[in-house]
């Protein structure tokens, strides 16, 4: 059955039966004498009566009652005392636990988005995380729709309303925090929403419109050192060889930066000028280490536009990887056993970091772990003579809108590898979870490290790499995992202030 279209809070955001145990919690106010300026409602009842009234409205953050009036007050505002005006009467005042609206003090992610969706506990107050941004009371998503082809949405929809046209179902998604997909039918003019997006490769095979909301960017505060270029945030670091780039840049969460038109040289110059006033080269993301003479981007891409000095690339000694010239002006490849400076393109928070993982099958001296404890020098390793395929399964600990993994590799990996995102650790069908990508060619070469960006970014809980034959070696050296929370991470804001 599906509820009414929209059931709001005070906040603007729709409300939630699905709080923690703490917020069936009160704590006592002490000194609690006095009235609350904001009332929901007045009633004759006792302590537990109006404890009562307050558990049964998720709008209720805190209740009062005075033996000398016998009343009880609701308030939408969470009762502390400094809020509490000069009484006659002797008020006994309790605060909900587990719920603090936006501005209000907190200890927990949690306490923030069970009242205001896209919450996040930021320095000890109540804020909105990126990319979420606060629109007077309440958190507004960022961003805009992704149109992902006919009957791509197949999970179970939280609103249905009847709409005159595309454009207005996606207003209506727009507007609510918790949407974050919507399938328009042309047929019957009714719209449907949905609080995930893609999360099965079946879809409903309708011929609804499927749209998904993309956030700008990632979960994750961008380094205080970093440089905009082209919308991308660039942070120069280490000096480091060629092979070890990737893994540099790994452990800041980002990919060595993949930039190298002409265009991007340029704008990296007016961006970043004393950078290249000190005449020393960086490291880009570029490299034909899989095959001689063909330069592939730290991100996959091949790269038809190459800002390549005069008579570069020569290949003079084995040149597999590529850096700046000495003013930027240009590209040269360049050794990779040569130490430089290198330039990473952050890409956010690492999702996938410390979480619960495991494997098909254990190797001696390997663990699940290795793969995503951010140290892309220890490796989760299988190897098959014959059998079922290899796999490799992160828990992200909620839902997650996948959008890209950063795979730092052991070995050189071949071909037919394969992510997936779901929301059954135990299923990863079609049915089950969506394909993020899958690489029919050997993609990364041997300790480095590639991103692979979602063909259309996917939702779930579980992120499993699939290793298929005729080659059964799966070596793992770590794997990032970028996107956005569709919950706010309980404990706060892992990467906030």
């Amino acid at each position: 059955m599906l509820f009414p279209l929209l059931i709001l809070t005070a906040t603007g955001g729709a409300r939630s039966n699905g709080a923690s145990p703490a917020f069936f919690s009160f704590q006592p106010l002490d000194p609690a004498n006095g009235v609350m300026p904001s009332v929901l409602e007045t009633r004759p009842a006792g302590g537990c009566e109006c404890r009562a009234f307050c558990v049964a409205d998720p709008a209720c953050l805190g209740y009062g009652y005075s033996l000398d009036t016998g009343l009880c007050l609701l308030t939408d505002v969470l009762p502390l005392p400094e809020r509490l005006e000069p009484s006659a009467a002797l008020w006994h005042w309790h605060a909900r636990g587990g719920a603090r609206r936006l501005g209000e003090p907190c200890a927990l992610g949690s306490e923030c988005w069970s009242v205001t969706p896209g919450g996040a506990c930021l320095s000890g107050v109540c804020g909105c995380r990126p990319p979420f941004q606060l629109d007077g009371d309440r958190c507004a998503k960022t961003g805009g729709f992704l149109a992902v082809g006919n009957g791509r949405l197949s999970a179970e929809p939280t609103a249905e309303a009847p709409t005159a046209d595309v454009d207005e179902c996606k207003r209506l998604c727009a507007d609510n925090t918790t949407c974050m997909a919507c399938d328009f039918s042309p047929s019957d003019g009714r719209c449907l929403l949905y609080a995930q997006g893609i999360v099965s490769d079946a879809g409903s095979g309708g011929d609804e419109l499927s749209f998904v909301w993309q956030f700008p960017r990632p979960d994750g505060v961008v380094p205080s050192s970093a440089r905009l270029v082209q919308d991308q945030q660039v942070i120069r670091v280490g000096i480091t060889t060629g092979l070890e780039a990737a893994h540099t840049c790994f452990a800041n969460n980002a990919i060595v930066y993949p930039g190298v038109s002409q265009t991007h040289l340029n704008d990296l110059n007016a961006a970043w000028p004393e950078i290249f006033s000190t005449m020393e080269p960086s490291y880009v993301g570029l490299d034909d280490l899989l095959v001689e003479g063909t330069f592939v981007t730290s991100d996959g891409e091949d790269a038809p536009s190459v800002g390549w000095g005069a008579i570069e690339p020569n290949n003079a000694n084995n040149e597999d990887c590529v850096t700046t010239s000495r003013d930027g002006v240009f590209l040269n490849d360049v050794e990779c056993h040569l130490p430089f400076m290198v330039l990473c393109q952050y890409m956010g928070d690492n999702l996938a970091l410390g979480k619960l993982s495991w494997m098909s099958m254990v190797s001696p001296g390997s663990a699940a772990a290795n793969g995503n404890d951010g140290d892309p020098l220890s490796a989760a390793s299988m190897t098959l003579t014959d059998g079922p395929p290899l796999t490799w399964t992160v828990d992200l600990g909620g839902p997650v809108q996948v959008t890209s993994v950063l795979f730092a590799s052991g070995a050189a990996v071949g071909r037919d590898t394969e992510v997936r995102v779901g929301s059954d650790w135990r299923l990863f069908d079609e049915l089950h979870s969506a394909r993020c990508v899958l690489r029919a060619q050997p993609f990364v070469a041997f300790q480095y490290a590639r991103l692979l960006r979602c063909d259309e970014p996917v939702t779930g809980r579980y992120v499993r790499i699939i290793r298929r034959g005729p080659e059964l070696t799966l070596e793992l050296a770590d794997l990032a995992v970028f996107g956005n929370r569709l919950e706010a991470p309980e404990g706060g804001c892992p990467a906030c202030p």
